[in-house]
Formats: structure tokens, sequence, C-alpha cells
């Protein structure tokens, strides 16, 4: 399955997983150079410190649209050569909110969390389970059909049919600083994109859907920590 962007593509996979949590109570069972400032349009100046990352004061920071471009990509394929770490889905409809917890590790173990619902994948294998209940067995083919549930699924990103990407500031997020991108479709569905300025990995996305208000916010976190995910099978 081709993610092309993941602020609108992500939307889908999100609502595959969620089906796929909800099918407990229905189913029987090459190296990424590190991103630096050097990427930035060499017209920013230099900060007193040396670091090339620019200074808003208030204002937008000067960077091309290739720029901006190259600088998302960059982070994006150094978030797909993590080997563990965690997203946490918030969405947000008309209707209301909801959650999701998303953890990856090696060996291909995925675990996700949602509305009192856990799944554990080891492999080609799922396990399910209700709050307070036993788990379930069941397979990916049975659960997802044709959903790729790796993290990479969550990183391919693209920017061909985006109008514009631009870098609007800077923000510190949970006191790690961050340059901020705005990211534009030809469709107008917006997103923002947070970039870790020290390390280059994605710390935050929030997409939008012009057409239905729709809103998804991601938050990226413990990159390549030791992530515990264990069978259910090995816990008895």
């Amino acid at each position: 399955m081709r993610i092309r962007h993941l602020s609108i593509s992500g939307l889908c996979l999100i609502s595959v997983l969620s089906l796929g949590l909800r099918a407990q109570d229905t189913a029987q069972p090459k190296k990424v150079p590190h991103l630096t400032m050097d990427d930035l349009d060499s017209r920013v100046p230099a900060s007193p410190a040396g670091n090339t990352a620019p200074t808003t004061s208030g204002t937008n920071p000067e960077l091309s649209s290739s720029g901006a471009k190259n600088v998302l990509e960059s982070a994006w394929k150094k978030m797909a050569n993590l080997k563990s770490g965690r997203m946490k889905f918030s969405n947000q409809t008309a209707s209301g909110a909801s959650e999701m917890l998303y953890e990856f590790a090696p060996a291909s173990r995925v675990r996700m969390v949602k509305d009192g619902l856990e799944m554990i994948v080891v492999g080609p294998t799922v396990y399910m389970r209700a709050q307070g209940q036993e788990w379930k067995k069941s397979t990916k083919e049975q659960v997802f059909k044709s959903a790729d549930v790796s993290f990479k699924s969550f990183t391919n990103f693209s920017a061909e049919k985006t109008a514009q990407i631009q870098l609007v500031g800077e923000e510190s997020l949970n006191q790690i600083p961050t340059l901020k991108f705005k990211v534009v479709e030809a469709n107008n569905n917006t997103s923002y994109t947070w970039i870790g300025k020290n390390d280059g990995f994605v710390y935050k996305m929030e997409a939008s859907m012009a057409s239905s208000g729709q809103v998804v916010t991601t938050v990226f976190s413990d990159f390549n920590t030791e992530i515990a995910i264990a069978s259910p099978e090995q816990e008895n």
C-alpha cells in the first residue's frame, strides 16, 4: 500500500487500524545522513553560536520552497530508519474525538491501543483483546487485509501533489527546539510538521481536512529507545 502523503493517507491507515482493533468483538480468531541545518537555504544567516538554524524573531524565516521540501524529505527518511518508537494519534471530528497509541520495536513487533482494545502484532501473527477479556489469536491477513501496519507505512513522504511547503517559524515542544513547516496540498488540505532542530526527527504532525473539518494530530516520541512488546504467549 503506497502512502502518498502522511497527512492525508495516514488518516486512511489509522481508520484501517481502528477497524482491525474493533474486529476483536466480531472475529474469531542504505544509511541516511544526519539532518543538519546546512540543509536550509544559504540566505539564512548563521546564529552567533554557529548554528545555521534560522531565528524568527516573530517573523517568518527565509527558506526557499525547494529547501523546505528537502528538509521535510530528509526528516521523513530519517524517521523511516527508526528501529523503535511511539506515536500518539488524536482524531477530532464534528462527532467527537478519539485517540490511539502505536508502538513499534525490532523483530516486526507492533502494539496498538484504542478505546479499551489492545492489539499486538508479532511478525504475521496478531493478538487482540478487549479490556478485561482474554487474548484472541489471528493473522494480519485476516485482520488488516491489504494494510501494512509497519512504521514505514507512515513515513513515505512525497511532495508530488503539494501546492506549497513553507517554513513558518520555530517552536519548542516539551522543551525540544523545532522548526515548524506548513504543507498545503493541491486540494487545499493543510498540514503542519514540526522537525527537531538538533536531531532532524519529526516530532509532530497536524493535518486538517478542508472538506470535512477533521483534524488529526500525530505526536512522535521515544526514538530508538528500548520498547518491550512481548507476545502474549511468552507471558504465559
